[in-house]
């Protein structure tokens, strides 16, 4: 090989080697700065997602708080800040928003988590005192269960749902595990404690009179569900000067039913709440007393109350009906309820509890089949069992309305506690 050639090939290397020197270093620079990146950007996302959670727990210490965080600097790093506020978007329902925003050597990451209260709808069963009553073959619950007395169980009930209780657990009839097991196929778990609030239904009141429909001064409501409309009757005890009764006055309206209460919430103040018919929408009724009596402050189920549309046969149906009494929820002895009962509603009785008048009467009186769910302070009987059949009293057949896990009839009674609805980052 002659000199020049020899000198092209050394140049030639040289070349080569300086464009793969030069190569290696911007691809060694450029991984160092691609994993400064990474961890800025990791960094940054954990103060977002740790700023968000910060903030969800002082709610559901506080559900007022509002408070937020500005401009908080961490890793003594004046190259980071984390700033969260909260905001309600939706004030009839009271749901939340909180984003939180953190900054780290330049990049930025947004997490943002909606809360929603938590209200007792979602349960198919709720109760303070099992009120010595038993679960037992042939009992179903098929979403979530939760009581703050033992679960009782006589032979072997079926829980599908989740199902929680406080540190009493599980009650067995005979004290044998073996012959008493409950059939648990979700998740069963203690310690859990939810108390039923002493003013769960004073915020319907507030709300009936301001977008809702109220009766006040009277001993009597009925409500007749009509679709498109509402036939209401009111009466009222007359009394002379010296506060004896000398008559009774009666009124009797028909009203278009998305007029007369517009938010939904439909109030009777001191007075017995009796229902029947077909709901269409979005309505929950309720009933208060100030005084001992357990007539006023009760609801009366006079006949079925079911949806317009079923949400069995049409999963889109919007119907949705919230029951909440300060005292009790009852079906009604009479002719109408003689032979089986429907109920489409979710239940809430605040100091009793949902059952079936007169259950002890000695006439079966066929099948309650509930649609929705059940929250009570004390459990009522709905019959009477003799030899594992009902002799007197109904047949119980319940199913939980799935739609409750997510949908709230209008300002159906809060657990007084939030819950996350959605997490966005």
């Amino acid at each position: 090989m002659g000199g020049r050639a020899l000198l092209f090939l050394v140049v030639g290397f040289s070349m080569i080697y300086l464009v793969l020197g030069q190569n290696f270093g911007s691809i060694s620079n450029q991984a160092v700065t691609n994993m400064t990146n990474y961890y800025s950007t990791s960094v940054a996302h954990n103060i977002a997602e740790s700023g968000a959670n910060l903030a969800a727990n002082q709610i559901f210490l506080n559900g007022f708080w509002q408070a937020g965080y500005n401009n908080i600097k961490l890793f003594n790093n004046p190259n980071s800040s984390l700033n969260v506020s909260v905001q309600v978007i939706d004030t009839f329902k009271n749901i939340k928003v909180i984003t939180s925003t953190a900054t780290y050597n330049g990049i930025t990451s947004v997490v943002k988590v909606t809360l929603q209260p938590s209200h007792f709808s979602k349960f198919a069963y709720f109760s303070i005192s099992e009120n010595g009553v038993w679960w037992t073959n042939g009992d179903t619950v098929s979403g979530p269960f939760h009581t703050q007395d033992y679960l009782n169980s006589y032979g072997h009930p079926v829980f599908l749902g989740p199902s929680t209780s406080t540190l009493k657990g599980i009650n067995y009839y005979t004290g044998n595990k073996k012959n008493d097991s409950p059939v648990i196929v979700g998740t069963f778990s203690t310690g859990v404690n939810i108390p039923i609030p002493s003013n769960g239904i004073s915020n319907l009141d507030s709300l009936a009179k301001i977008g809702g429909a109220v009766f006040t001064g009277m001993d009597s409501v009925y409500l007749n569900f009509k679709r498109d409309s509402i036939t209401y009757t009111t009466i009222r005890d007359s009394l002379n000067k010296s506060g004896k009764k000398v008559g009774v006055v009666t009124t009797v309206k028909t009203v278009p039913a998305n007029t007369f209460a517009p938010n939904g919430v439909i109030f009777a103040e001191n007075a017995m709440l009796r229902i029947k018919g077909v709901v269409k929408g979005q309505f929950t009724v309720g009933s208060s007393y100030n005084s001992t009596s357990t007539v006023k402050g009760s609801i009366y189920i006079d006949s079925s109350i079911v949806y317009n549309t079923d949400p069995r046969v049409n999963p889109s149906s919007t119907d949705l009906l919230g029951i909440a009494a300060q005292n009790y929820v009852f079906v009604a002895d009479n002719q109408n309820n003689s032979n089986n009962v429907y109920i489409d509603a979710a239940i809430y009785a605040q100091n009793g509890g949902f059952g079936a008048q007169d259950y002890n009467n000695g006439q079966k009186r066929g099948t309650i089949y509930l649609l929705g769910g059940i929250t009570q302070s004390i459990r009522q009987p709905v019959g009477i069992i003799n030899g594992g059949y009902v002799t007197s009293g109904y047949n119980k057949n319940y199913t939980y309305d799935n739609r409750l896990l997510l949908s709230v009839p209008p300002s159906y009674p809060s657990t007084g506690g939030y819950e996350i609805i959605s997490w966005y980052e």
